[in-house]
């Protein structure tokens, strides 16, 4: 750390007073100046030969000449910064590798079968806590599920304090008092048929997502776009093989305005929001 920033890092012990001499990972700022790091040392092969998410780096090449030459690069200069390397987690010369929750191939890009695993036998939430935990998990892979938030809306209902008449039902909550419900608070009661079915759906969706392939810019791209009541959605599609492959899909739920737009308007607007997000 620079001599200057040492002083912002001091805490006292029973041991004395103290200051880090190297950065800690636990200071706010921690991650996002290692990110700047590691991507100022891989300069111009960020995003075109490797990728760098803190200190996961993965390099990659379309033969394996060209995967050690990159490779070589990276070493070289991770040295030059004086950054050093656990060999114990290193892997070289794979056709596939397990990153950040992926699995990325010559293939393309699908979901680490491993966190999958605990999918298929989540048990059903009990509370708000236990919902919230599921959905987050569903949402870290929603690109990999078509029409996300339409499928998972009567369990996003569920963590909102306000009267519905459709999805799940709402019975014992004040509806002047919007906003999240508490943390342990109990949904058991109102766990409706199409709770249940969404909940099942999501689950079957994720253990069967399909194999994004890679974007390729010098390819042209096909999008596809879905509107309804519940929400917006869309597909983008590039052909390979003479076969077209999805490279991405994306939803989003209506907002309360949104809901009064004629269906001509909605599906416009399907296709302005798409056209954004891709």
């Amino acid at each position: 750390m620079h001599p200057e920033d040492k002083e912002k890092t001091a805490f006292i012990c029973p041991l004395g007073f103290f200051e880090f001499n190297r950065m800690p990972q636990g200071l706010t700022g921690a991650p996002a100046t290692f990110q700047r790091l590691m991507e100022k040392t891989v300069g111009d092969m960020n995003l075109i030969e490797v990728l760098v998410y803190l200190d996961d780096i993965i390099v990659f090449g379309k033969t394996l000449e060209e995967h050690e030459q990159r490779l070589e690069k990276v070493l070289k200069r991770l040295h030059e910064e004086g950054l050093k390397l656990s060999l114990e987690k290193c892997q070289f010369c794979l056709p596939s590798v397990t990153y950040l929750g992926h699995v990325v191939s010559a293939e393309g890009v699908s979901t680490d079968p491993r966190k999958l695993e605990a999918v298929a036998s989540w048990p059903r939430p009990r509370n708000v806590t236990e919902l919230r935990s599921f959905l987050g998990f569903c949402s870290y892979y929603r690109r990999f599920v078509g029409g996300f938030a339409k499928i998972a809306q009567p369990l996003n209902k569920l963590l909102q304090k306000e009267t519905t008449e459709e999805g799940c039902k709402v019975s014992d909550r004040n509806p002047s008092a919007p906003g999240p419900r508490k943390a342990k608070e109990s949904i058991q009661g109102e766990w409706t048929s199409q709770c249940e079915g969404a909940f099942v759906k999501l689950k079957e969706n994720l253990t069967r997502a399909p194999v994004l392939a890679y974007a390729d810019p010098h390819k042209p791209y096909e999008l596809h776009v879905d509107a309804s009541r519940e929400g917006l959605g869309g597909v983008l599609y590039q052909e390979y093989d003479g076969l077209l492959r999805p490279v991405a899909y994306v939803s989003r739920s209506l907002a309360p305005s949104e809901k009064n737009y004629p269906t001509h308007k909605l599906e416009f607007l399907a296709l302005k929001w798409q056209w954004w997000t891709s």
